[in-house]
């Protein structure tokens, strides 16, 4: 009963670590095909600004810091903008509360290539993705401090 119990727990361990590595290996895939790469977190911003938004006017990013608790990961990045356009790429207005302008935000992450854009899904927001970059040392090895 012990060894099967054991053999539960790490075929269980091993398909955990598999899902990690494939989902963050096809998230760092997709999203550098679809967004591209930049050199700083504030530069993807900008980039994904000017294609979620029609007629941009204006854009502040707010101050950049890590996705994590106490900054242990600096690797993953929470950015902040606001931003003054005349409408989002869909058409819906670019407002947010009754402001005259937008606040978005979203998670970037530092890889060799650059920084890249990573949607805020339910993985993302909640460090899985940024604990399995870690494990498998997917990061750039010049993370901001």
């Amino acid at each position: 009963m012990l060894k099967r119990i054991s053999l539960i727990i790490v075929v269980l361990a091993a398909l955990i670590t598999l899902h990690g590595y494939l989902y963050t290996t096809q998230q760092i895939r997709v999203c550098v095909a679809r967004y591209g790469a930049h050199a700083s977190a504030e530069e993807a911003m900008r980039a994904l600004i000017s294609q979620s938004y029609i007629g941009v006017q204006k854009v502040e990013i707010k101050p950049i810091g890590p996705d994590s608790r106490h900054g242990s990961n600096p690797s993953v990045l929470f950015v902040v903008a606001k931003v003054w356009a005349q409408s989002r790429a869909d058409g819906s207005p670019a407002r947010t509360d009754g402001l005259d302008h937008d606040v978005a935000g979203t998670f970037f992450a530092h890889i060799p290539r650059g920084w890249v854009y990573i949607p805020a899904d339910f993985f993302v927001a909640r460090g899985y993705f940024g604990f399995w970059l870690k494990v498998f040392r997917l990061q750039a090895e010049d993370l901001p401090v």
